[in-house]
């Protein structure tokens, strides 16, 4: 399996990131002469980055409060499967998405930023803990949790449970 992320208004430079099953995710800024180097998620610290998603219609609000607060993490919003590649590149420990009761998620928004964050260390499952479905084009699930950590995947499933 190969996945491509490119972020092409990230950091003035913009990036692009690439992982392939077991031979881990690799990134470089879009500049000219840019080297690749490997991406690696980045350990549990004190402070705790939730990136969500840009668009308020495309989560839970109560559930993204709830994991928050149970969390004690700040979030930042942003667009598209940049978040994927935020976690994978070590900036930030998860991306939630609280998926709304009347949506289905299409396959297609989360299968590269999947592969690219688990190649870099992490972890992409839905809320009860399953790894991500490729053999249908809608996801019927509550959530979808991407994480650096175990510990952190551990806490925000666990906080989307006491919901």
């Amino acid at each position: 399996v190969l996945g491509v992320l490119v972020m092409p208004i990230l950091n003035v430079c913009g990036h692009v990131l690439v992982a392939e099953s077991e031979n881990g995710c690799f990134g470089r800024t879009l500049e000219e002469d840019a080297r690749w180097h490997q991406c690696t998620v980045r350990p549990l610290g004190s402070e705790r980055i939730l990136c969500t998603s840009w668009q308020s219609s495309h989560t839970r609000p109560e559930i993204l409060d709830k994991v928050l607060q149970y969390t004690a993490s700040t979030s930042f919003r942003v667009d598209s499967q940049v978040k994927y590649g935020l976690v994978a590149m070590g900036v930030a420990d998860g991306y939630l998405r609280a998926t709304r009761r009347d949506r289905k998620e299409c396959i297609w928004d989360h299968a590269a930023g999947d592969i690219i964050v688990c190649e870099a260390g992490g972890i992409v499952t839905d809320e009860s803990g399953k790894e991500l479905h490729y053999g249908v084009d809608r996801l019927n699930c509550g959530a979808i949790i991407a994480s650096a950590t175990k510990e952190y995947h551990i806490e925000v499933k666990a906080s989307i449970e006491l919901f």
